[in-house]
């Protein structure tokens, strides 16, 4: 029980910090924004995961040190 409380904890703090940093920068998610763009899609997943992905793995190894 305690795992699954502290992943939800860890969830929630890389969304928070995601969602600041694409409100920041302005990102813009909308997909169909030029009418559906295959490329721009890809685009924005990608710049999704590589902002997304190390914040996870960041997050996860500072509230897992013991």
């Amino acid at each position: 029980m305690k795992n699954i409380l502290l992943n939800i904890v860890i969830l929630i703090v890389t969304i928070t910090i995601h969602s600041g940093i694409t409100a920041l920068y302005d990102f813009d998610y909308n997909l169909f924004r030029d009418g559906f763009d295959l490329i721009m899609l890809l685009k924005d997943l990608g710049l999704f995961l590589v902002i997304f992905v190390p914040i996870y793995i960041i997050t996860r190894k500072l509230f897992l040190k013991k």
